[in-house]
């Protein structure tokens, strides 16, 4: 994506949906689906956990857990398969377990990084929008139609 960066937190979403589409995709290929994941898994298309390209995954309520040599990621879906949502817990989870990359070590401090995700509400640069089935998530506005 060619834009400025708000702040690191910004930056961290950015990666945080890369990595969710590439997880997702990596079970959509492996199990030759053009199914929603949620409903593979639900129509046993998917098994509830698994290997897959040296990835572990389970599923759980209205997401799916991966962890991955570099980490991990929790994601919950949101309307028609999205996978874009995110919220300030999985977030954090996130960059917790972000051992590849040392280049947000100044929002590892929980203050400092509910502050710049604070911002980035204000800023109108995320939003919640209360979407089904997961009206928690927040997610990028320009990526809101």
């Amino acid at each position: 994506m060619n834009r400025p960066y708000f702040n690191l937190v910004h930056d961290l979403i950015d990666s945080y949906i890369a990595c969710s589409f590439s997880m997702c995709e990596k079970l959509k290929k492996n199990y030759k689906t053009d199914e929603s994941l949620l409903r593979a898994y639900r129509v046993k298309i998917i098994p509830k956990e698994g290997d897959v390209d040296n990835i572990h995954y389970s599923f759980h309520g209205v997401g799916c857990y991966f962890e991955f040599k570099d980490g991990i990621i929790d994601i919950d879906f949101g309307p028609d398969d999205r996978c874009d949502g995110f919220d300030e817990y999985r977030l954090y989870k996130y960059l917790e377990n972000m051992l590849f990359n040392n280049k947000y070590n100044t929002i590892i401090d929980k203050q400092a990084f509910k502050r710049q995700f604070s911002e980035l509400i204000t800023a109108g640069i995320i939003t919640n929008p209360q979407l089904a089935p997961s009206s928690h998530l927040y997610y990028l506005k320009d990526h809101l139609s």
